[in-house]
């Protein structure tokens, strides 16, 4: 959308404001993909993060795919070339994985548009993301600014990403009302504003003019755009779903590793006494007077024995 200085043109004072007013009635409200593409392409040195948030199903994905090729057609007015220089399924979008989020984000050229969809999902299945993948986010968001890209970050619980995330975020969204039937998503967007005396963040809705933006409408992403952006997220679930599965299997590993040193230890340490004693009669609680061990773990090891088939034998 083209920008105006209506000062300059129509002047100042009472007459001049009213005229001022009425002139911008006429004018159409910007789209959110110029705001984006207005701030990457400007003469100062930002890009532009946007993180929303909405419940599963509720149409994130839908809303920043769409986002995505308007931003990227709008930059490509602006700085020539196709969209799809600016924007790709196959090279621009990451979903659930943090590994694969990180990895996109440092291997990103100038002007990029970037889609980091359900940021935090695999959270929920392993404890190091919030320590790790997303710290690792937060360190590569710093670097974005010097190459004016568009990062558009959707979470499923605001709670899932690191509060660093959120507050390098020029803007926030919620999906206000999924209008699946008709193709539309209603979204709220916000900017935010730091109080740096509290350390608070304050979220007005976006402005145009006097008016208050309380919503945007977004429609469907090009099909064959969706349809790529499904094979992603496919093969990238699976892709989670397995490395979950292995992580399980190697924290049952190492659990049943180290059960089983517990119990070697015990048997070069003390097994021979165990069961010397108790093949003269001594209970567990005699042995552990003995011994110097918990009760439960001499009548414990005594039965791995009897299992294992070794006999205790009286040594009088």
């Amino acid at each position: 959308m083209a920008q105006f200085d209506l000062e300059k043109i129509i002047g100042t004072g009472r007459g001049a404001r009213r005229q001022y007013s009425e002139k911008f009635s006429e004018m159409e409200p910007p789209r959110l993909s110029e705001i984006l593409a207005d701030r990457v392409c400007g003469k100062h040195n930002q890009d532009a993060i946007l993180l929303c948030v909405g419940q599963r199903g509720s149409g994130k994905s839908h809303f920043l795919l769409n986002l995505a090729v308007e931003t990227a057609k709008r930059i490509a007015e602006r700085k020539g070339g196709s969209w799809e220089d600016y924007f790709s399924p196959e090279e621009n979008v990451a979903v659930i994985s943090g590994e694969q989020i990180v990895e996109k984000l440092q291997n990103l050229k100038r002007l990029q548009v970037v889609v980091l969809d359900d940021v935090g999902a695999d959270a929920l299945g392993s404890r190091t993301f919030m320590s790790k993948e997303n710290r690792d986010l937060s360190g590569v968001l710093q670097t974005c600014r010097t190459e004016r890209n568009v990062i558009l970050i959707s979470v499923p619980m605001r709670e899932l990403t690191d509060i660093n995330v959120g507050r390098f975020a020029a803007y926030f969204c919620e999906i206000s009302e999924s209008l699946h039937d008709h193709g539309l998503t209603l979204v709220k967007v916000f900017t935010q504003k730091p109080q740096y005396r509290s350390g608070k963040l304050h979220y007005p809705y976006m402005r145009w003019g006097k008016h208050k933006i309380v919503r945007f409408v977004s429609g469907m992403p090009p099909a064959d755009i969706f349809e790529r952006y499904d094979r992603i997220r496919d093969e990238q679930a699976r892709q989670v779903a397995a490395s979950q599965r292995a992580g399980k299997e190697d924290e049952g590993n190492q659990k049943l590793s180290r059960i089983e040193q517990h119990w070697q230890e015990i048997d070069q340490n003390y097994g021979d006494e165990i069961m010397s004693l108790h093949g003269d009669g001594l209970s567990p609680y005699q042995i552990s007077k003995k011994t110097g061990l918990d009760r439960s773990t001499i009548g414990k090891y005594i039965q791995r024995k009897k299992r294992a088939g070794v006999c205790a034998q009286k040594t009088g």
